[in-house]
């Protein structure tokens, strides 16, 4: 076991200048904490077998899936499961900082 946060996790950069840490990263679990930028979106994508829950640290965020765009401030989160295409955008000028969890599909 380890303690992990920003200062010791492997660290990476996507799309607009927005980054990430690694917190866990194992065959069935993908723990990141993601910092994006104002006004700064990911490209709509969906996961073939990966679901996903998204937690909001500060800020806000914008998700769009199936249609709907829903506002997610501090403290909410969303469950996105496999196959849904969506993307996350940061409409505001303030930095917003996420934690977004893959997970694999179990077969129960």
């Amino acid at each position: 076991m380890e303690i992990r946060n920003r200062n010791n996790a492997q660290h990476y950069l996507w799309g607009q200048n927005c980054e990430g840490w690694h917190l866990v990263s194992t065959d069935d679990l993908s723990v990141i904490e993601e910092r994006m930028l104002p006004n700064t979106t990911e490209v709509k994508h969906y996961h073939q077998r990966s679901n996903q829950c998204f937690y909001v640290l500060s800020g806000q965020i914008t998700i769009e899936a199936e249609g709907a765009r829903l506002v997610l401030s501090a403290g909410d989160s969303i469950y996105v499961p496999s196959k849904i295409a969506h993307k996350v955008v940061n409409p505001e000028f303030a930095r917003c900082t996420i934690h977004r969890d893959l997970f694999a599909e179990k077969p129960w």
